[in-house]
């Protein structure tokens, strides 16, 4: 057996011999009750071998004491001319206080102080209340009183000013304020610049790396080591004309054009329209040049110049 309280006392455990092989154990808890043990909870916890869990049998305290009574609101700062100012007389008791009694040491209560249960109201200080008041609680168990003695002054104290701990304690307050706040702006424009820069993957499709053409025959393609002046060019034009044989070409190939009778010195086959460097014109582009009339096969036509 054992005792569970907060309530300050002793335990004492008996145990006696009974029949049939049989223990009668008794248990006692004893202390001195005080007003503060009252509603208290005590419990008295029977464990035994048989048993699945402990057995606990709960009470609580009921202590029944005189009024313990206490008068608030006194601040010593009574002074001539001040209104309505409030005395209370606060009290605990069991059973609960049945009456409540102002007095004043002089016997008499003053025109200006007002009465109301636990409350006594000074309307307007002045002499007649510079004296002691006294509030006197009675229940069944007994009476208990307290008192306060108010003191009138001609003018009212300095009130009193932020002491410096006071004053130090909220400059480091607000300074903490600021840094949270600074703080919480800082993160935000971070993570807004992060959401306008773009820290992730882009969110579009990037367009696909154009195809580098490199057919010679295309038309923009124009080497930059044959943009070389004709006059710095010499080539020997001594050797004798080779042999061509124009009946190789198919006169039913579509889309191939003829020469030209009055062709001037140079190609002007588009099939064959890679020109060399020497022989390229400057003064206008190659199919610019003027095409003479149509020869046929079999007419009479002069072959233009080839020159290696």
């Amino acid at each position: 057996i054992s005792w569970v309280t907060a309530a300050n006392g002793n335990a004492s455990t008996v145990s006696k011999p009974g029949t049939d092989n049989t223990v009668t154990v008794t248990s006692e808890y004893r202390m001195v009750p005080i007003a503060a043990d009252n509603g208290k909870d005590i419990s008295c916890v029977v464990s035994h071998r048989t048993q699945v869990k402990p057995e606990s049998f709960p009470l609580k305290l009921a202590v029944q004491y005189a009024p313990q009574v206490t008068i608030v609101g006194y601040d010593n700062n009574w002074y001539v001319g001040r209104t309505n100012v409030v005395l209370t007389c606060q009290f605990t008791g069991n059973p609960v206080p049945t009456s409540i009694l102002w007095k004043t040491m002089s016997g008499e209560i003053p025109d200006t102080v007002q009465i109301t249960g636990n409350e006594l109201k000074v309307l307007k200080v002045d002499d007649t209340v510079n004296t002691t008041f006294v509030c006197e609680v009675k229940n069944r168990i007994g009476t208990t009183r307290d008192q306060v003695t108010a003191i009138v002054r001609d003018t009212r104290l300095p009130e009193k000013g932020a002491t410096t701990g006071s004053i130090i304690g909220a400059i480091i307050g607000v300074i903490i304020l600021l840094a949270i706040i600074g703080t919480a702006i800082a993160m935000y424009r971070k993570h807004r610049n992060n959401k306008l820069n773009g820290d992730g993957p882009p969110k579009y499709k990037p367009p696909p790396p154009k195809k580098t053409n490199t057919n010679t025959g295309n038309a923009s393609y124009a080497p930059v080591a044959d943009n070389r002046p004709l006059q710095n060019q010499h080539y020997n034009i001594q050797s004798a004309e080779p042999v061509t044989d124009l009946d190789a070409y198919h006169d039913d190939v579509e889309g191939r054009e003829h020469y030209y009778s009055a062709a001037p010195s140079g190609w002007d086959d588009p099939g064959n329209n890679e020109v060399p460097p020497p022989y390229m014109r400057t003064d206008s582009h190659p199919q610019d040049d003027h095409r003479g009339p149509i020869v046929n096969r079999g007419d009479s036509f002069v072959s233009p110049a080839m020159f290696v």
